[in-house]
């Protein structure tokens, strides 16, 4: 019997049959991915064990079998059938090492009744993962809100940075402020400007990178698993202009107007430009040059704005993040000036 089947099974009321729990979807999760709410429901568990749930038919909603992109609606019943002891034995087991590592100060840029906008530190992964070790970006945001109020609703991320790129990143508290920014993002009407340390000066101060981003498989071990390619992939368009430049190295200034994987990393690096302290795209000799110069160990990635449309006003807002303290002292290891200097 597939996963479509919507043919419930009989009720199991054998002794060592699993409970069962039953969740109400409230107005928050109007329209949320089932796969997403049971991420917040099922805190700590990983997302192939969610899915393993949603195989075996142990998760349904409204009494039938789902798939994890079912979207949500208000008054829908999710219940899960699982014993309650193993799960939390198993999750304990698995995600026991997130306890272990103190979580990281919060650095709030702004916050409101549905939106909390952090400044990420380089090195912490936004959310878990295989393979990640330590407390995340969203671990931190919800244990400094609290629970939440009514439903079943959990603070989410609006969008995602790379574990080692810092800056602005906006957690919602809302499921509404949630939809509101996924839409944005999805008509790509959010401006995004990054700004990053390079190999390389580009020839024109400002210039546009529109070249397609295509995924292939890594021919070996720490080969890039994305490339910039003219024909074929998914187009991807960055906009850039030198802030700064000087001893063969360029501070650039990088506006995105799609998110593709590792979009400015690629493009930069087909340019000829490629990020300081990047492994995968960046250049063997100046990631070591640099590293010795200023003691970067990461890619020399920032989020520094980003301007959306609030989603309790309508109106345009734009948060700003100061660079984390690697990424000045790599720059002013290289004599190149900031751009509060310049403004």
């Amino acid at each position: 019997m597939s996963i479509q089947d919507q043919t419930p099974d009989p009720p199991d009321h054998s002794p060592a049959s699993p409970a069962l729990q039953e969740y109400r979807a409230g107005a928050d999760d109007d329209g949320r991915r089932l796969d997403r709410l049971l991420r917040g429901l099922l805190r700590g568990a990983p997302l192939s064990h969610v899915y393993k749930l949603l195989r075996t038919k142990r998760i349904r909603v409204n009494g039938q079998a789902a798939k994890p992109d079912r979207l949500l609606r208000a008054g829908d019943v999710i219940q899960l059938r699982m014993d309650a002891r193993r799960f939390e034995n198993d999750t304990r087991r698995k995600t026991r090492f997130r306890s272990a590592a103190p979580a990281p100060p919060l650095a709030i840029l702004h916050e409101d009744e549905a939106l909390l906008v952090l400044n990420k530190p380089p090195g912490l992964a936004v959310h878990p993962g295989a393979g990640q070790e330590g407390i995340t970006l969203i671990d931190q945001a919800l244990d400094y809100l609290g629970p939440g109020q009514g439903g079943v609703f959990r603070p989410a991320l609006a969008h995602r940075l790379d574990r080692d790129t810092s800056g602005v990143i906006i957690v919602c508290k809302q499921g509404a402020a949630l939809r509101h920014l996924v839409g944005q993002w999805k008509n790509r009407e959010v401006e995004k400007r990054y700004l990053a340390l390079v190999r390389g000066v580009p020839r024109e101060r400002a210039g546009v990178i529109d070249e397609s981003i295509e995924r292939r498989d890594a021919p070996h071990a720490g080969a890039a698993k994305v490339s910039a390619a003219r024909t074929g992939g998914q187009r991807a368009l960055s906009r850039y202009r030198v802030l700064d430049s000087g001893g063969g190295c360029s501070l650039l200034e990088v506006t995105i107007e799609t998110g593709r994987t590792h979009q400015i990393r690629a493009h930069l690096l087909s340019r000829g430009w490629p990020i300081l302290g990047d492994e995968r795209y960046g250049d063997a000799v100046a990631n070591q040059q640099a590293a010795r110069l200023s003691g970067l160990k990461r890619q020399a990635l920032h989020s520094w704005r980003l301007k959306i449309t609030h989603p309790l006003t309508d109106q345009p807002v734009e948060f700003v993040a100061p660079p984390p303290e690697d990424f000045s002292r790599a720059g002013a290891a290289l004599g190149l000036k900031w751009p509060r200097e310049r403004e």
